[in-house]
């Protein structure tokens, strides 16, 4: 994936703390929401390799004269809410890319293969004569 004509794995984003300290990160994720721009992030280990054992952060990200990157931290909660919920909806199918590490082909078959499914129901209380669980 791309941002602006630069592979997403090239990016390194340097995050500046408080405290004067700083994290390198790698973006996991580029994505759009209501307009905006978005990267997920993830600290790196090493040059290059992201720690998934860390948390996801989320900035807004927009572009500078040269269509370099420019990460903007997210200030207000609802926009960030929304981003959030966005991302977590893609999280699964990234994941599953990431752990089996497939190619480009195999990623585009199950896109394709995804994309043909159609949810025509849903089993709930609401749509069935069923009491709801406790769970």
């Amino acid at each position: 994936m791309e941002f602006m004509g630069k592979k997403l794995e090239d990016l390194v984003v340097t995050l500046p703390y408080a405290d004067g300290t700083t994290v390198d990160c790698g973006v996991y994720s580029y994505f759009e929401v209501n307009n905006k721009k978005y990267f997920a992030l993830l600290p790196l280990k090493g040059e290059k390799e992201l720690d998934f054992s860390a948390s996801y952060m989320l900035y807004e990200v927009q572009e500078d004269e040269e269509h370099n990157p420019i990460v903007l931290y997210i200030e207000n909660d609802y926009e960030y809410a929304v981003a959030a919920q966005y991302f977590s909806k893609q999280l699964p199918k990234k994941t599953i890319y990431e752990r089996f590490k497939l190619s480009t082909a195999e990623k585009d078959r199950i896109d394709a293969d995804i994309s043909r499914i159609t949810i025509v129901n849903e089993v709930s209380p609401a749509k069935v004569n069923v009491a709801e669980g406790e769970n």
